[in-house]
């Protein structure tokens, strides 16, 4: 009883937390501005950009989403190959721990779909460009 009441707090707690992070983030801008003077060498309000075409922005989000895909699944990947190798050579079997060879190949496929997305981000962008 004892340990669901602090687990209730620590959730509540967190929810709390982030919400006031929110709130401190969205509406306080200009004192998080002034305090880090990020308005330092910066004369005008406006940004160039500079030679933006479609392609480079075609590159830029195909490379965003590559990295995406392989940080998302390689920690994923990581532990299951880790845990796969400690029931492989341990003599007694983990209490909780189940292998499921879908997921760990779903996750092993993310992250090769995001290195070749990253590799081949310039045949892409000129495909995608082309059509």
């Amino acid at each position: 009883m004892k340990d669901d009441f602090w687990y209730f707090f620590i959730i509540i707690s967190s929810i709390l937390l982030l919400i006031a992070l929110f709130v401190f983030l969205l509406y306080k801008t200009d004192f998080i501005i002034d305090k880090l003077k990020l308005t330092k060498s910066f004369d005008d309000d406006h940004i160039i950009i500079g030679n933006l075409n479609i392609d480079s922005l075609y590159k830029f989000s195909i490379i965003l989403i590559g990295g995406f895909m392989i940080i998302s699944s390689f920690p994923n990947l990581l532990m299951d190959l880790i845990n796969e190798f400690k029931l492989r050579i341990s003599n007694s079997p983990f209490s909780n721990y189940e292998s499921n060879y879908f997921w760990t190949g779903i996750k092993f496929l993310n992250l090769l779909i995001g290195y070749v997305l990253i590799t081949n981000c310039k045949s892409i962008a000129k495909f995608l460009n082309k059509n």
